[in-house]
């Protein structure tokens, strides 16, 4: 009963995050990715990604005294949000190569990144791989 209520709750939410409104997920009692053994570091990045809060340009650029900029270092023009780094930026198109190929997709989604218990997996390896995402990888 709470499980509907709190889905019921969800679904009519118009207060979603930015990246989560585009998911079409639902709650549960127990979220697949808890079960994944990594490291803090690795887990901190995960979780920065999902909130939108971190150590990337679009989130520093809000906050004073860090970043005039939030372009990416790959091209200079794309944002460099959560969403680029996952599935767009050039620098880590190898690495988004071989899970591309491990989940058997031409293309990558957030809802692939997210939303599955292999796609969590492989983000993060993905997140352990690039290091992005973490305090000294902006230097």
């Amino acid at each position: 009963m709470c499980l509907k209520k709190w889905k019921n709750i969800y679904q009519n939410s118009t207060s979603k995050g930015q990246i989560y409104q585009n998911l079409a997920t639902e709650p549960a009692w127990k979220s697949c990715n808890l079960t994944i053994k990594v490291k803090r570091i690795v887990w901190s990045s995960y979780i920065q990604l999902k909130l939108g809060h971190g150590y990337f340009k679009s989130y520093l650029k809000r906050v004073p005294a860090h970043y005039d900029d939030d372009k990416c270092d790959c091209n200079n023009s794309s944002i460099q949000s959560p969403a680029h780094l996952l599935l767009e930026c050039s620098k880590y198109a190898p690495d988004q190569s071989i899970l591309k190929n491990k989940l058997n997709l031409q293309f990558l989604t957030l809802k692939d990144w997210l939303c599955s218990k292999e796609g969590f997996t492989l983000l993060f390896e993905y997140l352990k791989s690039t290091g992005i995402i973490t305090r000294n990888w902006l230097s």
